[in-house]
């Protein structure tokens, strides 16, 4: 595992991707947290669950990130997605995994139902 991961880092160039990558980044990021947060809460919360834990089990699904790299380095591979595409959708993997604590913080302060 950790030679898969030099291997997507070295090919991660934020140089020559610019700012189409953080374009890519921004953009993506903001649609998975949004995402996986109300993808995950809302059906928690119509199947029963109090609001404090529908919420932290959006926040929890944040961890996801190591499975979306190894998709990303897949379709790298096969050329589906271009360098700008892997490097702005690898930062977003790696910061929805580092948010992943502090939205599960926030969401075990809410007051439970």
């Amino acid at each position: 595992m950790p030679f898969f991961f030099l291997m997507t880092g070295l090919r991660t160039d934020l140089t020559t991707a610019g700012a189409d990558a953080l374009v890519v980044f921004a953009v993506a990021t903001v649609v998975a947290v949004a995402g996986k947060m109300a993808g995950t809460a809302l059906p928690a919360r119509m199947a029963g669950l109090g609001r404090r834990d529908a919420w932290t089990l959006g926040a929890l699904v944040q961890t996801k990130g190591l499975m979306e790299v190894v998709v990303l380095a897949i379709l790298l591979e096969n050329r589906q997605i271009g360098a700008a595409a892997f490097s702005g959708l690898l930062l977003m993997a790696l910061a929805t995994t580092v948010v992943a604590k502090p939205l599960t913080l926030a969401a075990l302060r809410l007051r439970a139902d």
